[in-house]
């Protein structure tokens, strides 16, 4: 077995300039994403800080039968640093094919215990100033967007479940109350 022979280092300068070369554009890219990272941080901080500087009140949108931790989380979280009343409003869509003020007791206790539900864990965030309200109405979309007006509410959040449909990427409740909505809206989309 014969022993390996290092081979001979010639050092040029074409060699020398590609090293350098080269060790700049990997310290540019890290400098560029390093600093990319830095200014989406000041972002968010500056959004956290205009929600919680516009003040007023807050209503989540609850549907009846879905209880989404992540988004009472978020209302409570947002209403305790406001120092504001939270409105846990659930809507029962009534169809068109029943009458307006039509009894629909299934939907109204699934209402009920979402709103039971979403109670208790605001409570245990801490939200002081609480009210729950379960409402009847032809369009959910509608009908929060009215009932947060008459609560003088200046933010309105809701949970959408995502629709991936010819490029729709959320349903029409939500679609409608981003477009018609007098307020600040929050959509936090389910997974």
């Amino acid at each position: 077995m014969t022993p390996i022979q290092p081979l001979p280092i010639h050092i040029t300068l074409l060699g020398i300039l590609i090293a350098v070369v080269f060790a700049s554009v990997v310290a540019g890219t890290l400098y560029w994403m390093l600093k990319i990272q830095s200014s989406i941080r000041r972002g968010l901080t500056t959004t956290e800080r205009a929600l919680i500087e516009l003040k007023g009140p807050v209503v989540l949108g609850i549907t009846p039968g879905v209880v989404l931790p992540t988004t009472i989380f978020l209302a409570s979280s947002l209403a305790k640093q406001r120092k504001a009343p939270l409105l846990l409003l659930s809507v029962i869509e009534v169809p068109y094919t029943l009458p307006p003020g039509a009894v629909m007791s299934k939907f109204q206790k699934a209402g009920e215990d979402s709103l039971r539900e979403a109670r208790q864990l605001a409570k245990e965030m801490g939200v002081e100033s609480l009210e729950t309200k379960l409402v009847s109405a032809r369009a959910a979309s509608q009908a929060l967007i009215s009932e947060t007006e008459e609560f003088g509410a200046s933010t309105l959040i809701i949970g959408a479940r995502e629709k991936r449909r010819e490029g729709i990427w959320f349903g029409s409740t939500a679609t409608h109350i981003l477009r018609y909505a007098k307020v600040e809206v929050i959509v936090d989309r389910a997974i």
